[in-house]
This record gives C-alpha cells, sequence and structure tokens, in this order.
C-alpha cells in the first residue's frame, strides 16, 4: 500500500503526464480532500461501522488497507494541518491559497 505519500506523488504525477486532463484529476483530488476532512472529522464509531459496511461489499483485503490508509492519516499532524488550512478556505467568501506542496 502506497499511503499518504503515495498518494500526493501520483495525483502531482498525473498532473505532469496528463497536463490536458486537469479537470478530471482536479475533481479527484477534491474529492480526496473532502474524504480526508471527513475521515479526520468522524468519531472512532463513525470509521468503524463505515468500514464494517466497506467490508460487507468489498474483500477484507481491501477493508483492512482501507483502515490503515485512515489510521495513517488520523495520526499524521501534516495531514490535519492540510485539512485545516483546507477545511477554512471552503468558507463561504474564504480566499485562501493553498499552494502545492
Amino acid at each position: 500500500m502506497k499511503g499518504l505519500g503515495g498518494i500526493r506523488t501520483d495525483y502531482y504525477y498525473l498532473q505532469r503526464v496528463f497536463r490536458d486532463c486537469t479537470l478530471p484529476v482536479s475533481m479527484w483530488f477534491m474529492d480526496f480532500f473532502s474524504w480526508r476532512d471527513w475521515v479526520l472529522s468522524s468519531d472512532d464509531f463513525t470509521i468503524w461501522f463505515a468500514l464494517q459496511k466497506y467490508q460487507e461489499r468489498f474483500s477484507l483485503n481491501r477493508a483492512r488497507r482501507l483502515a490503515a490508509l485512515m489510521i495513517e492519516m488520523r495520526q499524521d499532524p501534516i495531514q490535519a494541518a492540510r485539512n485545516a488550512v483546507w477545511r477554512a478556505s471552503q468558507q463561504p467568501g474564504s480566499c485562501i491559497f493553498v499552494p502545492e506542496p
């Protein structure tokens, strides 16, 4: 499993390789931001319940990988800081610029 660093690296790689296809990649990344916000703001029971539902639909191995990614994300202070900036930027009237790392 790649983890958070792999997701970020793959995103910027795709941006360079598929320069003419930036809208779908940007849309995926915005989905990732929203999902990260959900992971970081949900309580333990909500995460557990979502993983149980995920496991009903997908393999146990996939559910374990997703759980590991969620745990890594919830323990990473950098993700929490980035999420705080992203969340602030989503407020009405906000003009926050979020530079690439």
